[in-house]
């Protein structure tokens, strides 16, 4: 019973903990994709994980490198949100193309 608590239940929190941990250190980190697996095959934990896999990809792609240090600071904060930390200027060449 305990090795199956620990394989369902336990290791995959910690898993997840510890993603949001690296996320909380650097925002613009790449998470690997986590496989999607058959409906009848996967639990509760697995989309728990797939969210927040999502979650980081929306981040990265929301804020990019300019919101990225104001993330990694709120994060790192307990997790309260100050949204008076001041920001950071960047430098950016924009192209587009037809």
């Amino acid at each position: 019973f305990s090795r199956d608590a620990y394989k369902m239940v336990i290791h995959p929190i910690e898993k997840m903990k510890f993603t949001v941990q690296q996320l909380s250190e650097n925002p613009l980190l790449h998470l690997e994709k986590i496989k999607n697996r058959n409906s009848s095959e996967s639990n509760e934990t697995d989309m728990l994980e797939q969210a927040i896999t999502k979650m980081a990809a929306l981040l990265r792609v929301g804020f990019g490198s300019a919101g990225a240090e104001i993330i990694a600071k709120n994060l790192s904060d307990m997790g309260e949100l100050n949204p008076m930390i001041p920001g950071v200027r960047v430098n950016a060449i924009f192209g587009f193309c037809d």
